[in-house]
């Protein structure tokens, strides 16, 4: 099977139809192992699961979950069978696998490219590995059959079914938002449902968890075209910020400040309450539910509301849900409203005063007209960011203080192709563990695009530096160095540096003599602005 070419037309079926072609299960693994962009990853997977085959919907939920079979064959017997399809000795095959580190690549790599290739889909290769478990005795025949036919990735693919391994692991949230998108499902209800029931996958077809789950749902899969056009109240999405761009505040203008916390939205809709947080994890949003919270906007959904709230859950009052806007209301979306009337509705449905852990946003007016330097100085003494509005007018304008800058070096890039085709590097910059001369490591990623002043000259760069290759990833000497600047710090636990960087941008290049930053430079601006 051809990798790089789409299969035949998908066929129509009673419970699914979809009008674009299969593609290979193996393509999208290959090219979802080598993208970062959470977005990019997703496409991938939603595309997968519109035009797929129905049989092979379930083989594939269950490989992209995570999940394995058991062994089907040793690796011992895998080499023995590679050494006499290749001619080549045992000895030489298991030094190709120390050098590679992977016994599925190392003997996909020995067996060489398909003498006649022949388009395989997932059920029909999946089939291949149970008639291989089902009669041993035939094992050599078929494994030499499939090596003159299948293409390395293929083979790959084919021997960790067989060796028992974990092919892939797509996280839950990334995984199941293409199946809601695909579907036409409320990814909370989804994701709810699944971490409360956690069906087992291997025993139950997820097609058919699907249809006991949503009975109710018209069948069928959307198109492309559908899923950018549908909505899912039951997601955090993106949040438009405007940023204010005038030199002065005029009087009637009015602000509140952040509070320290994560973003958070809730979502209250005839099919339950959602509370989602940002995650450090590849930035998704991840659906945590906090009882406190959970309660009380389950007493507003009970007055007959449906509504989508935003506001920051601050850690430091044991997670209360400071609410700031509300962004749908009995199922229209009210962005556009004067803010004057978004907080009336807030009223509405919360009540003026606190309950229990959610509590509105303090707003507060400004008393007199005030230059944007002069409120910027009121926020660095207030070590807070701020929302600022017109009453009048519909925009919630966000004013961060400004940014910090540290001197980094680049570490590795990854080159890539965005959906619309075009070039970007993926960049990772490093800092010094200590103020002592010690190796550098990673602090934060760039992602810079060919229209960016210097896409072309770090394209050269590592045209002509690259001294080490990982897969996609090039490695290069610790000389190209920059200031890096970035809008607020964040402590994190997923991230070996400790901290977590937010709206990082590349500000200029620096000479190669000059000293880059270490870590303490962070924890100094952390504690500054803790």
């Amino acid at each position: 099977m051809d990798m790089r070419r789409n299969g035949p037309a998908v066929q129509k079926s009673d419970r699914f139809d979809s009008p674009l072609t299969m593609i290979s299960f193996c393509k999208l693994i290959e090219d979802y192992k080598e993208e970062s962009d959470p977005t990019l990853k997703r496409d991938l997977l939603t595309s997968y699961f519109c035009g797929c085959k129905e049989e092979e919907l379930d083989s594939a939920v269950f490989i992209l979950n995570g999940k394995k079979d058991k062994r089907i064959i040793t690796e011992e017997s895998l080499i023995r069978f590679v050494s006499e399809f290749s001619e080549q000795p045992i000895w030489l095959l298991n030094a190709s696998i120390a050098e590679v580190g992977d016994v599925a690549e190392a003997c996909a790599l020995a067996t060489g490219l398909p003498i006649s290739p022949k388009d395989w889909d997932l059920s029909s290769l999946l089939e291949e590995t149970a008639s291989l478990q089902t009669r041993p005795d035939s094992a050599r025949e078929r494994l030499f059959f499939l090596w003159k036919t299948l293409p390395i990735s293929e083979k790959t693919f084919l021997h960790s079914i067989l060796l028992g391994k974990r092919t892939i692991k797509v996280p839950e949230n990334l995984l199941f938002s293409a199946l809601a998108d695909c579907f036409d499902l409320e990814l909370g209800i989804l994701l709810t449902r699944y971490k409360t029931e956690t069906p087992d996958l291997k025993a139950i077809p997820f097609s058919r968890i699907l249809r006991s789950w949503f009975s109710e749902k018209k069948p069928g899969r959307l198109s492309k075209m559908e899923i950018a056009k549908r909505i899912d109240l039951s997601r955090a999405e993106p949040e438009d910020k405007p940023v204010y761009s005038g030199d002065s505040i005029p009087e009637n203008y009015g602000y509140f400040l952040e509070s320290p916390g994560i973003p958070i939205r809730v979502v209250g809709n005839s099919s339950g309450i959602f509370v989602w947080k940002e995650s450090d994890e590849e930035d998704l949003l991840d659906p945590v539910l906090f009882p406190e919270v959970y309660s009380v906007c389950s007493g507003f959904l009970e007055s007959g509301h449906t509504f989508v709230l935003t506001g920051i859950l601050d850690e430091n009052s044991n997670h209360k849900f400071i609410i700031y806007d509300i962004l749908n209301f009995l199922g229209k979306n009210v962005r556009n409203l004067p803010f004057s009337e978004r907080r009336n509705l807030l009223f509405s449905v919360t009540g003026e005063s606190e309950k229990g852990e959610v509590e509105l946003a303090k707003t507060l007016p400004l008393e007199r007209e005030t230059t944007v330097a002069e409120f910027y100085k009121f926020l660095m003494d207030k070590k807070s960011g701020a929302r600022l509005f017109d009453p009048t007018g519909s925009a919630l304008y966000i004013f961060t203080r400004p940014s910090r800058s540290f001197k980094a070096v680049l570490l590795y890039g990854r080159k890539g192709r965005n959906e619309i085709g075009t070039s970007f590097w993926e960049l990772g910059f490093g800092l010094r563990t200590s103020s002592q001369d010690s190796a550098p490591q990673t602090i934060g990623r760039i992602v810079l695009q060919t229209e960016d002043p210097f896409f072309a000259e770090l394209d050269f760069f590592f045209q002509e530096n690259t001294i080490e290759k990982k897969g996609p990833i090039r490695g290069v000497p610790t000389i190209w160095k920059a200031e890096l600047s970035f809008q607020n710090i964040r402590v994190s636990k997923r991230h070996k540096s400790g901290y977590r960087l937010e709206e990082i941008r590349l500000v200029r290049r620096i000479p190669e003599e000059q000293n880059i930053d270490s870590l303490e430079t962070l924890q100094r601006f952390w504690k500054e602005n803790s």
